[in-house]
């Protein structure tokens, strides 16, 4: 993760912009997941196992994306060790979760 940090803290623009695409591209994906919590025709199941997955409700742009990841990421540093794809996860769950 603390690449992905390097990324989006960096005064380059093509840095931010790496670091906006690829939180982009999780969003997005999670926001699919989440539309699934709203099909009625799935099962309570299905629907709740999405809901955990995926975020709701989500409004941003790659701006607010690298910012919100910005300030999670020095909330946590303790998950600066893992993986840059479970704290773009954790910080978008945390701010837009289905409910």
């Amino acid at each position: 993760m603390q690449a992905l940090c390097k990324l989006c803290i960096s005064d380059a623009p093509i840095e931010r912009f790496r670091c906006g695409e690829y939180l982009a591209g999780v969003s997005d994906a999670l926001r699919f997941a989440g539309t699934g919590t709203q099909l009625p025709q799935m099962p309570a199941d299905a629907r709740r196992a999405l809901a955990q997955m995926g975020i709701c409700n989500a409004d941003y742009t790659y701006g607010s994306l690298i910012q919100l990841f910005i300030n999670w990421a020095q909330k946590n540093p303790q998950k600066w060790t893992e993986h840059r794809s479970f704290g773009a996860l954790d910080a978008l769950r945390e701010q837009w979760p289905c409910k």
